[in-house]
């Protein structure tokens, strides 16, 4: 980490008070100690979370051992920490938080922190269920106890830094599942399987990193991506597969994959180099030709620097022997040049199937009613042979109807995909939606701009109504498809401690706990110790041999973790 934060106050700072209640005596003369803590962490609901129509409503299982494996890590430098720099520090930290003095208002904090130094080890067992399986919401993903008396603080303690860790990679593989189903479904609707296999892990690629909270947050999202996809340019997500999910790049398959390709800062020079050497009409058809002369394979070129739609057309067909004469290359990759729209005037919908032509008026001018254009629609007006979008301008009360009439590009109207179609052809294949449109394979089409889930499934729609095959393209995801509405309420995620085993008077009670609240019954919580069975079937308040069955198995106990998957393992439990 960059930010040098010590592990012992990574917590939400009430928790640090609460330490003394672990050995109280409030009842005189009958002193209460506790020995073991339980607690879970269950998605108690879906809140706000949208569900494509192909899911099958279920969240996707996945982050535990990084999670773990960060707090072990995190622990190994506390426990690896001389003792007076850890105490140094954490009453400095108290004490510009809280003010006052820290061992006369914290000494109990202070003592477990440095006692549980002292022990070198972290005192829990924390079970969970195998990572990238379907898991139904209701159930505990996780159940956590500490294994050494005394400890049971720390078992909530964890709270905060195992919540922070855990719920983002379960909500965002949840979302990367929703993509994977929409462009599985539309796919197998309108392609051939043998393009389907090849396109499909392909068919969502990821562009988020720069939008992402920083490189860890941005390879935890990619790690979640790389379950259903191998379209990736998060490369960081590599070393974090092999530090967390056994990932060996020289013999495994490939988990994160892209393509050479321009930015617009390469194209804007090159046009601005170019008109300096002379070359001021058509400048970036030059370029376009040059660039296509002097790459092989894959190569991604963003086409919107100056004007798309003219580059995409005249220019690509000035330069269409060059384009399908490319080789392949070195790498094995074909040769594919891909069209990068990087902008739209309206969305990326318009952009890549063109707008609807709504009326056609034989003058409109002449016309005395004209409606209001939708949204991605034009009219058509024949005297002009030019297409419109309409709004009415008109005064209110005014008996004078006025209307602005703005000229919409024909190439606009047409959209990508059939501008693509007529300069390079290619291949009518049939399908399950019947006769679909394949480009040539040489060439290709990469969009997306703030991609969700509805826009997805608009695109997909619209291209399978227009008549094009859904794998003409690869759609580009940025940040806002894992980030929009992002947060732990989506499911209500929530930690909660459901059992104690205290000393009272002497005696060893078990202490079932329940939160049962008057709003908010959907907050309630469990009951006693924990067992989720192969069933999916929750039992409540079990002994501790029944608790040790089912599903929910130990994947790290006392510094030792009892169980490992690779990527592939959980690949291979989300594809079953």
């Amino acid at each position: 980490m960059t930010i040098k934060c010590p592990v012992e106050i990574m917590v939400d700072s009430y928790k640090m008070g609460m330490n003394q209640l672990h050995n109280h005596t409030m009842f005189e003369d009958s002193p209460t100690a506790v020995l073991m803590s339980y607690s879970n962490f269950t998605p108690r609901k879906n809140a706000y979370f949208t569900f494509s129509e192909h899911s099958d409503g279920r969240l996707i299982n996945f982050g535990q051992r990084h999670t773990m494996q960060y707090v072990h890590d995190m622990y190994e430098i506390f426990f690896n920490t001389p003792v007076e720099v850890v105490r140094g520090r954490l009453v400095i930290l108290l004490e510009a938080h809280y003010g006052g003095d820290a061992y006369k208002d914290h000494g109990k904090f202070i003592y477990d922190v440095l006692n549980l130094h002292q022990l070198s080890f972290l005192p829990i067992e924390f079970r969970c269920p195998d990572e990238g399986i379907r898991y139904p919401i209701g159930l505990p993903m996780f159940t956590l106890k500490n294994t050494v008396d005394g400890f049971g603080w720390l078992v909530n303690n964890l709270e905060t830094l195992v919540s922070t860790l855990s719920w983002p990679m379960i909500n965002t593989a949840t979302s990367v599942d929703q993509f994977y189903q929409q462009a599985k479904y539309y796919g197998e609707q309108s392609t051939p399987k043998e393009v389907l296999d090849a396109w499909l892990p392909i068919s969502n690629h990821l562009f988020e990193y720069r939008g992402m909270f920083g490189p860890e947050h941005a390879a935890r999202s990619a790690a979640c991506h790389a379950i259903p996809f191998i379209g990736s340019d998060t490369v960081p997500v590599i070393p974090f597969l092999q530090q967390y999910y056994g990932y060996k790049p020289k013999e495994d398959a490939p988990v994160c994959v892209s393509i050479r390709a321009t930015e617009h800062a390469d194209i804007t020079r090159l046009l601005s180099e170019f008109r300096y050497r002379g070359i001021t009409e058509d400048t970036e058809c030059e370029v376009i030709k040059r660039l296509a002369e002097n790459t092989t394979g894959m190569f991604g070129y963003v086409a919107d620097s100056e004007h798309y739609y003219r580059a995409i057309s005249e220019y690509a067909l000035r330069n269409k022997d060059v384009i399908l004469s490319r080789k392949d290359g070195d790498n094995g990759l074909p040769a594919k040049w891909v069209w990068r729209p990087d902008s739209a005037r309206l969305s990326p919908l318009e952009v890549i199937c063109g707008l609807r032509i709504g009326n056609t008026y034989p003058d409109l001018k002449e016309e005395l009613y004209l409606p209001d254009t939708e949204y991605g629609e034009v009219v058509y007006d024949r005297k002009t042979e030019l297409f419109y979008e309409v709004e009415d301008i008109s005064m209110v009360n005014s008996f004078k109807a006025e209307y602005k009439l703005t000229v919409v590009d024909s190439l606009e109207v047409k959209g990508s995909l059939q501008i693509l179609w007529e300069v390079f052809g290619g291949d009518v294949v049939d399908t399950l939606e019947g006769k679909m449109k394949l480009i040539n394979s040489k060439v290709g089409l990469l969009y997306g701009e703030a991609i969700s889930q509805a826009l997805q499934k608009s695109i997909y729609e619209r291209m399978i109504e227009l008549g094009f095959s859904v794998s003409n393209l690869v759609i580009g995801k940025g940040s806002y498809s894992n980030l929009a509405g992002n947060t732990r309420d989506n499911f209500y995620m929530s930690f909660k401690q459901t059992f104690s085993l205290a000393r009272i008077d002497g005696e060893i009670v078990n202490l079932e706990q329940q939160k049962i609240p008057l709003g908010d019954i959907s907050k309630k919580s469990a009951k006693g110790l924990l067992m989720v069975d192969e069933a999916f079937n929750l039992h409540q308040g079990v002994d501790e041999e029944t608790e040790k069955q089912g599903i929910l198995t130990i994947l790290y106990k006392n510094g030792t973790f009892h169980k490992s998957q690779t990527i592939f393992d959980i690949k291979e439990n989300y594809f079953k």
